[in-house]
C-alpha cells in the first residue's frame, strides 16, 4: 500500500471532478479508480467509482457505466463504513442514469433493465430515499417500450411527492410537456408550459429544458396549423435554437427537430444549412437512442423536402450519403429503421417504430414561414456609390468613434482574430465632403435622436430582443440623415449581425452590403471593414454562394495589400514608426482572418481536407504574429475537421491547440481539446500516447 491519505486522494479526485466531460476526464478517472483499487485507500473507492459512473454518463459512454457503477453497488453491501454522505447520495442518484441510461443502448437486454429498476425501487424504499425518481424512472420505461399501463405509470409518477433525488421542477416539467404534446394533447402540453414558464420560483434553464419542450411544441403547433400557431412555432423555434447555441449539451432530439422545422416551413437551404453543422451525427452520437433521435428528426426534414417540396434532386455537396436530398433520405430511412428494429426486438414492441414513422409523417404548411426580420431595403434607400480608391488611410488618424460589436467569421466557431487587439477606436473621422454627399433621405419618422436610437437598439440586442434589428436599421438611417456615414455603417452592420444570428440571411445581406457601401464612402481604414466583410462572406456561404464568397475575399485581400504597401511606402519620422508597426501587425491578422474564412469556404462546400489544411496555415500564422487565442481556436477547427477526413495531422492541430490555451492559462478549453487529441489518438491506433496524456493530466 502507498502512503497517500484519504485527503490525498480526494483531492485528485475533486480535480478530476473539475475536468470537462470527455476522453480527458474518462482516462484520467479511470486510472485514478485502478490505483485506489490497488494502493488505497479503501475509504476513497465509492468517490472515485462515483466519479466515474458520471464520467461515462455525461462523457457520452453510458454504456460502460454498468461496471464501475455494480462496484459501487457491491461495495455499499459489504462496506457501508466506507461511504459518506456524498458517496450515498451519488449512488443512489446513479441509479437514475442507470436506467434511463441502459434503456439508450439496444445490445442491453430487457432483463437487465427491469432488474435494475427493480433493483432501485427496492433500495430506494429500504434506505428511506423516496420514490419519486424510482416512479419517474418506471414511467420512462413504460413509455420507451409501448407498455399499455404508461399513463397509470404517470399518474402514479405525478401523485408522488418530489424529494431529495427529483429532478429539477423545470425539466420534470419539460418530461410532461413532451409526453403530452407527443400522444396529441397540445392544450394540456401548452396550459403545463405557460404555468411553468410563469412561475418566478423555478429556474430559467437546466441541461436541457427548456430547449427540449420548446423544440416538441413548435413541431406540435406546426401540425395543428390553427390561427396564431405558425406565430407560435416561430417564436418557440427561435427560443430552441437560442437555448442550443448556448448550451454544451448534445441535444440531437431537440436539433432534429429544429431541422424538421425549417423543412416544414419551406426553409430549404436553412434546414440544409443546420443538418451540415451536425453532420457527423448522422453516423455517431452518445448512444444509439441519441442518434436515432436525429436520424428521426433529419429523416423528417428530407422527406418533406424530397416528397412534399418535389426537391429530391436538391444538391447536397457536403453530404457522404448521397449527392441530393433524395439520396440522403433512402440512406436515413434505411439506417434508421434499422436502428429502430433493434431497439423493437430488445424491447418486445413496436414502439420505437412506431414512433419514428410517426414523426416522418410530419408535413410541409400549405405556406412558407418566413423567418425574415429585415424589409426590401433597395426601394427605400438611394444606391450609394462605391468609389474607385482603396483602403490606404492610416487609421490612428482616422479610426472610427465606434465600430460592431460582434464579427462573425466565414470559418465556424473560432474566435475573431481581430478581437484580440484590445484597440479601441479613439479620435473621430472626417466628415464627407457635404457637396458629394449621395445619401440625403427623407425625414426618419422617429422622435429619438440618433444616439437614443443607438441605445435603445442596444438594450434589446442585449436581451435577445428581436426589435433589434428595426431599431439599428432606424439608428443608421437616422444616422444617414445626419451625414454622419461612418456610425451608420456600423449600426447597419449591427442589423446585419442580428439578422444573421436569427438566418435571415438574405435580409443581413442587405444590411453588411449597405454598411460596406457607406464604409466605402469615406475610405473607413480596411482593418475596420473587414470584419464586416467577413460576416457578408458567411452569410453568402450560407445562401450558398460560394464564388461570390470567394470574390469578395479576394477583393479584401487586394485591398489589405494595397493598404499593406502604402503604409510601407510612406514617409515616417520615428515617432510614426511604432504606430506604422502596430497597424502594419493589425493588417496582417486582418488578411489572416481572410484566408480562415477561406477554410471556411472549404469546410462549407464539405471539402474537409482543403479547409483543415487552410486552418492550419492560419493557425501557424497567427502563432507568429502573437495571436494566440486566434490560433488556438484555428487549430481545433483544423483538428476537427482532419480527424473527420481522417488525416493524422488533426493529432498535431489538437496538441497546438493544448499548448496554446495553456499559454493562456484557459483550463477548459485545455481540457476540451485534450479530449479531442485523446479521441484521435486512439482512432489512429496510438493508445499508449492517449493514456500517457491522461495520466499526465
Amino acid at each position: 500500500m502507498s502512503e497517500r491519505t484519504v485527503d490525498d486522494v480526494n483531492r485528485i479526485i475533486a480535480r478530476i471532478e473539475h475536468m470537462p466531460y470527455g476522453a480527458a476526464r474518462t482516462a484520467a478517472c479511470l486510472l485514478e479508480c485502478n490505483k485506489v483499487e490497488v494502493e488505497g485507500p479503501d475509504e476513497c473507492r465509492a468517490y472515485a467509482y462515483n466519479t466515474l459512473v458520471e464520467s461515462y454518463n455525461l462523457g457520452g459512454e453510458a454504456e460502460k457505466a454498468y461496471v464501475p457503477f455494480t462496484r459501487v453497488v457491491a461495495l455499499f453491501d459489504t462496506h457501508p463504513e466506507w461511504f459518506d454522505d456524498k458517496d450515498r447520495f451519488d449512488m443512489f442518484w446513479s441509479f437514475k442514469w442507470m436506467v434511463n441510461g441502459l434503456s439508450d443502448y439496444p445490445a442491453v437486454s430487457k432483463r437487465q433493465i427491469d432488474a435494475t429498476l427493480a433493483d432501485m425501487e427496492r433500495r430506494f424504499a429500504e434506505n428511506s430515499q423516496g420514490m419519486d425518481a424510482p416512479r419517474q424512472a418506471r414511467f420512462f420505461w413504460s413509455w420507451h417500450i409501448g407498455d399499455p399501463n404508461m399513463e397509470t405509470y404517470l399518474d402514479e409518477w405525478i401523485a408522488t411527492p418530489r424529494d431529495k433525488m427529483s429532478d429539477c421542477i423545470l425539466c420534470v416539467a419539460g418530461d410532461r410537456i413532451t409526453y403530452l404534446a407527443l400522444h396529441g394533447r397540445l392544450a394540456e402540453a401548452e396550459d403545463q408550459m405557460n404555468a411553468i414558464l410563469n412561475d418566478p420560483d423555478v429556474r430559467r434553464s437546466c441541461r436541457s429544458e427548456p430547449g427540449t419542450m420548446f423544440a416538441v411544441m413548435a413541431l406540435a403547433y406546426l401540425a395543428r396549423n390553427q390561427p396564431g400557431d405558425v406565430a407560435e412555432a416561430v417564436r418557440l423555434y427561435r427560443r430552441t435554437r437560442a437555448f442550443l447555441d448556448d448550451s454544451d449539451q448534445q441535444l440531437l432530439s431537440a436539433t432534429g427537430r429544429c431541422i424538421t422545422f425549417l423543412a416544414a416551413g419551406h426553409n430549404i437551404d436553412l434546414a440544409l444549412d443546420y443538418l451540415q453543422r451536425h453532420l457527423d451525427r448522422l453516423d455517431q452520437a452518445e448512444s444509439p437512442m441519441s442518434r436515432l433521435s436525429f436520424l428521426r428528426g433529419a429523416g423528417a426534414a428530407m422527406r418533406i423536402i424530397a416528397e412534399d417540396l418535389a426537391s429530391a434532386n436538391f444538391p447536397i455537396p457536403y453530404a457522404t450519403h448521397g449527392a441530393t436530398v433524395g439520396e440522403l433520405w433512402e440512406w436515413i430511412r434505411a439506417e434508421a429503421e434499422a436502428l429502430a428494429a433493434q431497439f423493437d426486438v430488445r424491447n418486445g414492441s413496436s414502439a420505437v417504430s412506431d414512433e419514428l414513422h410517426l414523426a416522418w409523417e410530419a408535413r410541409a404548411l400549405p405556406q412558407p414561414i418566413n423567418l425574415g426580420l429585415v424589409p426590401a431595403l433597395d426601394e427605400a434607400l438611394p444606391e450609394v456609390p462605391v468609389p474607385e480608391v482603396g483602403f490606404a488611410r492610416d487609421e490612428s488618424d482616422d479610426a472610427p468613434r465606434f465600430a460592431p460589436s460582434s464579427s462573425a467569421s466565414a470559418s465556424s466557431p473560432s474566435p475573431s482574430p481581430s478581437s484580440e487587439s484590445g484597440d479601441e477606436p479613439a479620435s473621430p473621422a472626417s466628415e464627407p465632403d457635404s457637396d458629394a454627399d449621395p445619401l440625403t433621405l427623407g425625414p426618419v419618422e422617429t422622435p429619438l435622436a440618433s444616439t437614443d436610437l443607438l441605445a435603445e437598439a442596444e438594450r434589446a440586442a442585449r436581451r435577445g430582443n428581436l426589435e433589434a434589428v428595426g431599431l439599428y436599421i432606424d439608428t443608421a438611417r437616422a444616422f444617414e440623415v445626419e451625414g454622419s456615414l461612418q456610425e451608420a455603417g456600423f449600426a447597419w452592420a449591427e442589423a446585419g449581425q442580428v439578422a444573421s444570428k436569427n438566418e435571415d440571411h438574405a435580409g443581413a445581406e442587405r444590411c453588411f452590403t449597405r454598411s460596406m457601401r457607406l464604409l466605402h464612402v469615406i475610405e473607413t481604414p480596411i482593418n475596420y471593414v473587414v470584419p464586416i466583410g467577413l460576416s457578408l462572406i458567411e452569410t453568402l456561404s450560407k445562401q450558398r454562394r460560394w464564388a461570390e464568397a470567394d470574390a469578395l475575399i479576394a477583393q479584401l485581400h487586394t485591398q489589405v495589400t494595397d493598404a499593406l504597401l502604402a503604409l510601407e511606402s510612406a514617409n515616417k519620422d520615428d515617432s510614426d514608426k511604432r504606430k506604422a508597426e502596430q497597424l502594419k501587425s493589425k493588417l496582417l491578422q486582418t488578411d489572416l482572418e481572410l484566408d480562415n474564412a477561406s477554410a471556411g469556404i472549404a469546410f462549407a462546400q464539405g471539402d474537409l481536407l482543403l479547409g483543415g489544411t487552410r486552418a492550419i496555415a492560419v493557425a501557424e500564422a497567427m502563432a507568429d504574429l502573437g495571436n494566440v487565442r486566434a490560433a488556438a481556436g484555428a487549430f481545433v477547427n483544423a483538428g476537427e475537421s482532419l480527424a473527420q477526413v481522417p488525416d493524422e495531422r488533426a493529432i498535431y492541430a489538437f496538441e497546438s491547440a493544448m499548448e496554446a490555451w495553456s499559454i493562456l492559462r484557459m483550463r477548459d478549453n485545455r481540457m476540451a481539446a485534450a479530449n479531442h487529441l485523446i479521441d484521435a489518438l486512439r482512432a489512429f491506433g496510438r493508445n499508449d500516447q492517449a493514456d500517457e496524456l491522461a495520466q499526465n493530466l
